[in-house]
């Protein structure tokens, strides 16, 4: 896959982390009383109301948690948006994301862990050179140019 591929990958998992603190819930809190009975001789007559509450981690922590969940989107968006030549900077960014998610994985960063590895992963794969048709079609030994196998044959000879 080309690293467009796992950069679109990245850029779908920070923007779904993106919307789900604004949309899932994520706290949840239950509450429990006991209504006594009017007529103090009844006996077993007691009723419980329960009350079940769900908050976002929008409305829990205010709209500024906003700020480092947008975070790993924007390291997407800055490494997809450096040229080939900039690895040194995607790879910069991309250690960032990571030093992130270290400091913040008792709360959000595990949540953050999979863009930040599917930025490792499209750091880590080669660009792909204009014009060199058997790199972009996924097919043959970049280095030679040539598919390792003869037409019309389906692989290497048992």
């Amino acid at each position: 896959m080309r690293p467009r591929g796992w950069l679109v990958g990245a850029g779908a998992w920070s923007t779904a982390l993106l919307v789900a603190a604004l949309v899932v819930p994520m706290y949840g809190s239950t509450t429990a009383r006991s209504i006594a009975p009017a007529d103090p001789s009844a006996v077993a007559s007691e009723t419980v109301a329960v009350n079940t509450t769900h908050a976002t981690l929008v409305q829990v922590n205010g709209v500024h948690v906003l700020v480092p969940m947008a975070l790993p989107l924007l390291a997407v968006v800055t490494v997809a948006g450096l040229r080939p030549a900039h690895r040194r900077l995607a790879w910069a960014v991309t250690a960032l994301l990571l030093a992130f998610c270290l400091a913040a994985m008792l709360s959000v960063g595990i949540f953050v862990l999979p863009a930040a590895i599917l930025l490792v992963v499209a750091c880590s794969r080669p660009p792909v050179v204009a014009g060199d048709e058997s790199v972009s079609r996924g097919r043959g030994n970049p280095r030679r140019g040539r598919d390792p196998w003869p037409s019309g044959s389906s692989g290497p000879a048992s």
